[in-house]
């Protein structure tokens, strides 16, 4: 969770400030790395969705069940994070951004 909620945004917004700032052209991104980047992630947020699905349940569930449910749950959640995405970077004014919010958008 601590690499999808924090190093993942962390890393995006160093790759989109390197397109501003020189010293800091290490991080810009191809653009195959960008999506290599964003499937890796949504596999890994599958992957731990799973995890919590098949092993939280005090009742075996089998295979079919984890993995229908963290399949939907993670499509939903790269829908909220495109929606939240757009909702910082479009709707909310930049004055109004405080601490971990900005390194989200």
């Amino acid at each position: 969770v601590l690499v999808t909620n924090f190093i993942v945004p962390t890393l995006n917004f160093l790759i989109k400030l390197a397109d501003q700032l020189e010293p800091l052209q290490v991080f810009r991104l191809s653009e195959f790395q960008d999506v290599l980047l964003g499937i890796i992630t949504t596999l890994l947020i599958f992957a731990l969705f799973f995890v919590f699905y098949y092993l939280i349940p005090y009742e075996n569930l089998g295979k079919k069940v984890p993995l229908l449910s963290a399949l939907w749950a993670t499509i939903l959640w790269k829908v909220a994070e495109i929606i939240f995405g757009y909702y910082i970077g479009e709707i909310l004014p930049a004055e109004g951004v405080y601490g971990a919010f900005i390194l989200i958008a």
